[in-house]
């Protein structure tokens, strides 16, 4: 019965996708603001299309791609507000400071910061890898440890908004596409530009290192060895002869060192490639299981050295040095699974892909963090399931 049931559920879904062609618009979370949204920003938005890109004769609705997904990037990540802001009023201030060259390039990114203090240009970043799946993670990689990027894409620039296994989302200001790769031909996409902005990313899951602030010791022990020599003393004497035994004992110390390692318990997460788990804590004894870029364990206790990953019934073992801290303090929002104050495709694409996960992988590791489960259960049934996906379709549709 269960089974039928879940296959009407799914089929019901199937049905909801294919009518909806995943083409809806984001909801909100941000009620008390009025500002717009800045998501759907193009460059060839009439507010600011003819504005010319410095002296040049270029203007933004012919070459203003970097300039509006930079704008994008600063709003984003709370840089900018999106009330007195937009790719406009951007565009303009990188003029009055002289921003770009002859052609309609950017001559320096000190001028951008010059205008939006909390954006800096870190670097390019090269693809090494030419498949969807390495050039996915490279950039789970780069915005895990706290930078964003604008991806060129054959000289064209889209702002990377969200990685979820090999599916890279963007927000292209030239048309309403939003999945990398079904949009544009890998051949194409050779890098990007990596930044920092005001807050760290909360677009996946999860995004934020943060600093422990506990720390779990192991205290240095001594060895005491101790070692007793007898000494024999004979005296002769006529006619009596008598022989006298002297004990002595010397102390021999050695102290044995210890490593003493700091880590907080809570959710970590790995930031790329893959973490082995032990079945001791050992990194000799055998390995469970590995944990793979983006996936999230909790530490529940340490030894030696190492943090206790609760697998159910039974337990594994970690190098946390090779784990992300994620905190445990953030609260999200019913239904906005990664926290970015929007329900949209993002997050039922979290949703779907831990519903898929959720079979495959062993209790206790998961891809997605205690905070974005609960925010899961949009329906509020205490269960994370296609009946959520549903909820999710329904919304959107209101």
């Amino acid at each position: 019965m269960h089974s039928s049931k879940s296959r009407a559920i799914t089929g019901v879904i199937l049905a909801f996708l294919a009518l909806l062609g995943i083409m809806f618009h984001p909801i909100s979370l941000l009620r008390t603001s009025a500002a717009e949204d800045y998501r759907q920003w193009r460059q060839m938005d009439e507010r600011w299309a003819n504005i010319n890109l410095g002296n040049s004769s270029d203007i933004m609705a012919w070459s203003g791609c970097l300039v509006t997904s930079t704008a994008i990037l600063a709003v984003h990540s709370g840089a900018k507000d999106a009330n007195s802001f937009n790719p406009g009023t951007f565009v303009q201030s990188l003029n009055s400071v002289n921003a770009f060259d002859n052609y309609g390039c950017i001559a320096s990114w000190s001028k951008v910061t010059e205008v939006i203090p909390d954006v800096k240009f870190v670097q390019y970043h090269a693809f090494s890898s030419t498949t969807q799946s390495g050039m996915a993670a490279e950039m789970k990689a780069i915005q895990n440890n706290g930078y964003y990027m604008i991806c060129n894409v054959g000289g064209h620039w889209v702002f990377i908004d969200s990685i979820v296994g090999d599916e890279v989302y963007m927000i292209d200001p030239a048309k309403d596409d939003t999945k990398l790769f079904s949009s544009y031909s890998i051949s194409g996409i050779s890098g990007v530009n990596v930044y920092t902005g005001k807050n760290k990313p909360v677009s996946t899951s999860p995004v934020e290192q943060v600093t422990p602030n506990t720390a779990v010791t192991t205290a240095s022990a001594a060895a005491t060895t101790t070692t007793t020599t007898t000494t024999t003393t004979t005296t002769t004497a006529k006619p009596v002869t008598t022989t006298t035994t002297a004990a002595t004992t010397a102390i021999k110390t050695t102290t044995q060192a210890v490593t003493t390692v700091s880590f907080e318990f809570g959710e970590y997460y790995s930031g790329t490639g893959s973490v082995k788990i032990y079945s001791q804590p050992d990194k000799n004894s055998d390995t469970l299981y590995n944990i793979y870029s983006g996936q999230v364990v909790n530490i529940v206790d340490a030894a030696n050295g190492m943090g206790c990953i609760a697998l159910g019934s039974e337990k594994g073992w970690v190098d946390v040095e090779q784990l992300i801290y994620t905190g445990n303090d953030d609260i999200h929002k019913c239904g906005d699974i990664n926290g970015d104050n929007f329900i949209n495709r993002l997050d039922l694409a979290l949703l779907n892909e831990y519903l898929t996960s959720r079979s495959k992988l062993p209790e206790g590791i998961s891809t997605l963090r205690e905070c974005e489960i609960a925010a899961a259960d949009i329906n509020g049934d205490g269960d994370i399931n296609n009946l959520d996906i549903l909820e999710y379709l329904t919304l959107f549709c209101r």
